[in-house]
């Protein structure tokens, strides 16, 4: 478990990516920006728990850079000062079943990512401050009969 939450880190630390028994890894509120496709990606693949929250990231992000994480459960990733732009992919089915799932202050195009419809056991799902337009997707509750919280 690596908890580097609430300092005034800037940079990514790519390093991360050699701790490859690393299983909880928190970022959160600090100060990061930068690459966020290529830092997660490169992080290890037996990570269950990240939490990206409350960076000042603002770009990009491809949803495809967690494939390579079969285990993990739950995913935490906003930006305090910009919104992040998730890139249409084409699609691809996650080897991770997610128990908690918070994105926030992203630009979805109005769709939900498409990894999503994959997702059999969320428990809390938090997609507040997205711009999403549109009915609402009902296949988010079937698919998920354990949900207790849904935050849009």
């Amino acid at each position: 478990e690596l908890d580097l939450s609430n300092n005034a880190l800037t940079n990514m630390p790519y390093c991360l990516g050699n701790l490859s028994r690393l299983r909880t890894l928190d970022l959160s509120k600090n100060q990061l920006d930068g690459n966020l496709s290529a830092f997660v990606s490169g992080l290890p693949s037996k990570l269950e728990y990240l939490s990206l929250l409350d960076n000042n990231f603002n770009g990009d992000f491809l949803f495809s850079s967690l494939v390579n994480k079969t285990r993990l459960t739950i995913f935490k990733l906003s930006s305090k000062v910009g919104m992040i732009q998730a890139q249409a992919e084409t699609s691809w089915v996650p080897l991770f079943q997610l128990k908690i799932l918070r994105l926030q202050n992203f630009i979805l195009d109005s769709m939900l990512p498409g990894f999503l419809i994959h997702q059999h056991d969320l428990g809390y799902i938090d997609l507040s401050h997205n711009m999403l337009k549109g009915p609402f997707p009902t296949w988010l509750v079937q698919n998920n009969t354990r949900l207790q919280g849904i935050y849009m």
